[in-house]
């Protein structure tokens, strides 16, 4: 009796085991592992039966169900609808893409510069920019004090009809900047944007204001703190003391650099992975 006793739980053990490899596996995103048989698998459902209850149907949104696999070896991924805005290489948690994430998340929201070359030109310019909607646009504000950079020099723009409308050795220019970032990398980012700018330029003695679209890169340094804005602009300039001529419109252009300093407190990496990865 032992030996049959032996025997038939082998037997029932193999069958069993038989039975659950012939059967399909459905892996949903919340980790839960069901064993069934697939009845109905459309673009939007699925219809299975699950072992525990054999004689009962169940339906599942496809959103919820990350692999399929079948009774004979086939195996279905599903991709997460929720992300598809998103690069699906972006979204391997392992990547890249996640460490340049989880920087970013660490990373200040507001940038505090200068830039340094506008002296050739005249300009004292300090910039704020702050950046908002997940980091993907900037605000930015720059403040410029302009003043003759060579006051003993003959050249032909000192010598200009403009100047003589000046009647200080000082002044100001100011605007705003709006910058869309295309990446979620930290440390590198193209934008685009708007750039605005009204005031005197003393240098050239010219009054009006600037609009201009602009592109250009933000590069950053190993540590993700100091941060270098290149771009230029295209646009045109509407000038307010021009007596002398007709047109008061002309076609415009900059090349801009500046450089900045990160500071701030980002949004803490387990908010970010939530945004990122709620189903």
């Amino acid at each position: 009796m032992a030996a049959l006793r032996t025997y038939l739980i082998i037997c029932f053990s193999l069958l069993g085991s038989c039975l659950l490899n012939a059967q399909d596996k459905i892996i949903f995103r919340n980790g839960k592992v069901s064993h069934g048989k697939i009845i109905t698998l459309s673009e939007k459902y699925l219809i299975y039966t699950d072992t525990a209850n054999p004689l009962r149907t169940i339906q599942k949104d496809l959103s919820t169900i990350a692999l399929i696999e079948k009774a004979d070896s086939n195996i279905f991924l599903f991709s997460d609808n929720s992300l598809k805005p998103r690069k699906q290489w972006e979204n391997e948690p392992d990547s890249t893409m996640e460490r340049w994430r989880n920087t970013e998340a660490n990373l200040g929201n507001n940038l505090v510069g200068l830039q340094p070359f506008n002296w050739i030109w005249g300009r004292i310019t300090i910039n704020y920019e702050r950046l908002i909607l997940d980091k993907r646009i900037g605000l930015m504000l720059p403040l410029s004090l302009t003043f003759d950079p060579y006051p003993k020099s003959n050249s032909i723009i000192q010598q200009s009809a403009f100047r003589n409308n000046l009647r200080n050795s000082t002044n100001w220019i100011y605007g705003a900047d709006i910058n869309f970032y295309f990446t979620s990398r930290p440390f590198q980012k193209f934008f685009v944007g708007p750039r605005f700018r009204y005031g005197t330029d003393i240098l050239t003695g010219v009054s009006g204001s600037t609009f201009q679209f602009q592109f250009g890169w933000m590069k950053g340094s190993k540590k993700q703190r100091l941060m270098h804005h290149t771009s230029m602009g295209f646009g045109i300039l509407k000038t307010v003391n021009t007596i002398s001529l007709n047109d008061h419109f002309f076609s415009w252009f900059s090349v801009n650099y500046r450089i900045s300093w990160r500071t701030g407190k980002g949004n803490p990496v387990s908010k970010v992975k939530t945004a990122y990865r709620q189903p």
